[in-house]
């Protein structure tokens, strides 16, 4: 029962504040499009003087839950390199954890500077 109840929760919130990301798996499968809990970094960061702030480029991460944007955690933790786009930023995704309750998952990502 926590389980549906669980799903739901977090399938409202995607629909109310979600927004679009689009994975194409380093392996050339399909790709996935998925609406996801994004987190962009917006608070700077003070680095010794109080005039010079940074972001701190992890500061990316996108939270999903299982079934969504499959294989890219395993992907991941073998090694490849796996970048998503949201809202107009690509990233790469550096790190994919699971959360508690092992059935949410946070992907985060560093933004691709273009050159």
């Amino acid at each position: 029962m926590f389980d549906g109840i669980q799903k739901a929760v977090f399938q409202t919130s995607e629909s109310l504040y979600g927004d679009v990301v689009t994975w194409i798996p380093s392996n050339n499968s399909s790709k996935q499009i998925e609406k996801v809990l994004y987190n962009s970094p917006n608070d700077p960061v003070n680095l010794g003087e109080q005039d010079k702030y940074v972001y701190r480029p992890y500061n990316y991460s996108i939270e999903y839950f299982e079934g969504q944007l499959s294989g890219l955690k395993e992907s991941v933790d073998n090694g490849n390199e796996e970048f998503i786009e949201i809202n107009g930023i690509k990233l790469v995704v550096r790190e994919v954890r699971t959360k508690a309750d092992g059935k949410t998952y946070i992907a985060f990502g560093e933004k691709v500077e273009d050159d």
